[in-house]
């Protein structure tokens, strides 16, 4: 059982969070607008980590809140998605210089943006509601469980090690897949993180400043690895249709991409940190003041 400055942290977290998905979908435009979508779906990714961190016996009816905003998430990720490689093909086409790679990049731009037109008409236009779960009836009682940075390492550690072991073991060897996974992992933990900054004597803006920084070298190659993919696939579709023409000028245009993603993945190996779990857990725990002992 969390105790209750604990759980005042978190449930002050849980409101800014809720606060803060609410606006983002009642922005002008909607879903239409890519930028109301990409604020959205972050909005949701930060209160799903919070929403993982509550007592589920303070907040009746967690789980089906929990599953609401997953399935919501899900559908809003599909269309962000579709977003970003909108924006990729868009600028390979400015960037194209011969007229075959425009031709052709213009044909897959049609069919994507048509599928997030689908998408988006199959959306729900509002987030699941949290009113109730914003009612919580009662907090623990103030002497049971441990402090509040003890509360928060305890969260905090399985996530570190979780994120940054999976970290370790992607450097120097690209696997896409395993990079993917270690992007989810580390957003988690840059998640987690900024949930619990109260429980901090000190902001731990540092800690989050390198998270970010491989967040985004990660994010990097999981856009040039998803844009291979797609373009892949419409290249054998066009091959299968028997344009051959279309076919293999969107295989020179996929060379490039390759490329990017392994120049992506260069720099993510670049970074200087944070690749140690241990030493990284370390810093956090000395930050906090606690002894995992």
């Amino acid at each position: 059982m969390h105790g209750v400055e604990f759980s005042v942290l978190l449930h002050r977290a849980l409101e800014a969070r809720v606060r803060e998905l609410q606006e983002a979908a009642a922005s002008e435009g909607g879903f239409s607008d890519p930028q109301v979508v990409h604020r959205a779906r972050v909005a949701c990714r930060r209160l799903r980590t919070v929403m993982g961190l509550l007592e589920e016996a303070a907040y009746p009816h967690l789980k089906s809140h929990i599953k609401a905003l997953h399935d919501f998430t899900k559908d809003l990720g599909v269309v962000r998605d579709l977003d970003v490689q909108i924006a990729a093909l868009a600028q390979l086409h400015a960037d194209a210089s011969q007229p075959l790679h425009q031709a052709v990049l213009e044909h897959v731009l049609e069919i994507v943006t048509r599928r997030r037109q689908r998408r988006l008409e199959a959306l729900n236009p509002k987030p699941p509601g949290f009113t109730k779960l914003l009612k919580v009836k009662y907090l623990p009682n103030p002497f049971e469980g441990p402090s509040v940075a003890l509360s928060a390492w305890g969260h905090l550690h399985p996530c570190i090690t979780e994120a940054l072991t999976h970290v370790a073991s992607s450097q120097g060897q690209e696997d896409i897949k395993g990079l993917h996974e270690s992007r989810i992992q580390v957003k988690r933990l840059r998640d987690t993180l900024e949930a619990l900054a109260p429980a901090f004597p000190t902001e731990p803006t540092g800690f989050l400043l390198e998270l970010r920084a491989m967040q985004t070298a990660l994010g990097d190659h999981h856009d040039q690895a998803a844009l291979e993919a797609l373009l892949g696939k419409h290249r054998d579709q066009l091959a299968e249709a028997v344009r051959p023409i279309l076919s293999a000028s969107l295989t020179e245009v996929l060379d490039a991409v390759i490329q990017a993603r392994h120049q992506a993945f260069e720099r993510f190996c670049a970074l200087d940190g944070p690749w140690d779990a241990a030493e990284f857990s370390a810093r956090i725990q000395a930050l906090l003041g606690v002894n995992a002992a």
